[in-house]
């Protein structure tokens, strides 16, 4: 993607998100052949900092700007946040953060995995954990810390299960676009 379509989609899904939340109709999606592309897509929403929805699709399904807007919407009704539902008078500290993700790769542990390029996916009897690439370097965790991690958090198994026989795990790359460093990273 180039630098404009990112743009375009952030500025596509913020005002998405903020015409949700306000009751308005929603903008009409960005015409760019960059973002018609299949791609996996996390939505990221934070109120000054503080996390209040965080949903997407590692398996892309449509285009990306289409998915993009599913995610948002899912983001804005993330369950661990039923009673902080993001309100108009919020809107004013909306942070969007979008995470583009590559497809991922059979990996057999950590050795494979390289904290701050990847993120994991964690599949133990057909429940699946995952962390995005921004978490392990934002937790300051190792790779090891961060397969942990995903097991207790997202899984609700004990630390180290990702060893067990019949654990599959993933790696995966992703590009975070945020407007808080008005670039991506």
């Amino acid at each position: 993607m180039t630098p404009d379509s990112e743009k375009r989609l952030l500025s596509y899904v913020e005002g998405y998100v903020r015409s949700r939340v306000a009751g308005h109709d929603v903008p009409e999606p960005p015409q760019a052949e960059a973002l018609n592309v299949s791609k996996g897509v996390f939505v990221t929403l934070r109120i000054r900092g503080e996390l209040r929805g965080c949903i997407g699709s590692i398996e892309p399904r449509g285009t990306l700007v289409d998915l993009a807007a599913h995610m948002a919407d899912a983001a804005l009704a993330d369950d661990r946040f039923i009673g902080q539902r993001i309100q108009p008078l919020e809107l004013d500290g909306l942070e969007v953060e979008l995470t583009i993700l590559d497809t991922p790769r059979p990996i057999s542990g950590v050795d494979e995995f390289e904290v701050g390029r990847d993120g994991v996916i964690i599949d133990i009897g057909g429940r699946r954990g995952v962390f995005l690439p921004q978490v392990a370097v934002e937790q300051g965790w190792t790779a090891e810390r961060t397969f942990d991690e995903c097991c207790r958090h997202k899984l609700g198994l004990p630390s180290g299960a990702w060893r067990l026989p019949g654990a599959r795990l993933f790696a995966f790359g992703g590009h975070k676009i945020h407007r808080s460093s008005a670039v991506t990273d």
